[in-house]
């Protein structure tokens, strides 16, 4: 009996080991980040609280409706300034703007909240 006893907890130690170490491993390893959070450079300067929708053939703008979708061109509702989506990925649209707009420079984009419209700050353009 003493032989079997010692069998099963050998058996069950090493297996107890093993599920431990893969809790252990899953629970560092990292989850998928949103593009929002990722490569931010800095934080912009002088954007207003948040951008609305432009229309491709005129000035008609309406506000963000929230649904998360990237919309392009955005538009300053301050001074009528135009910027057009570049690429979006979960919620969050980089946007080419013109030189030296909200702190952005040359090879740089502006990442907007698609839901509402508010600048998160400057990153590569890649």
């Amino acid at each position: 009996m003493r032989n079997v006893r010692n069998s099963a907890r050998a058996t069950v130690i090493p297996g107890f080991a093993v599920s431990l170490c893969l809790i252990v491993l899953m629970s560092c390893s990292s989850s998928p980040r949103k593009t929002a959070d990722v490569n931010l450079e800095r934080s912009v300067v002088d954007a207003p609280d948040h951008f609305v929708i432009g229309e491709h053939g005129g000035p008609a703008v309406s506000e963000p409706s929230g649904s998360g979708e990237c919309r392009s061109p955005m538009v300053d509702p301050r001074d009528g300034t135009r910027i057009q989506l570049v690429r979006s990925s979960q919620g969050a649209g980089d946007y080419e703007v013109p030189p030296g707009r909200y702190g952005v420079g040359k090879g740089e984009v502006l990442r907007l909240d698609c839901g509402s419209g508010r600048a998160l700050g400057v990153a590569p353009a890649r």
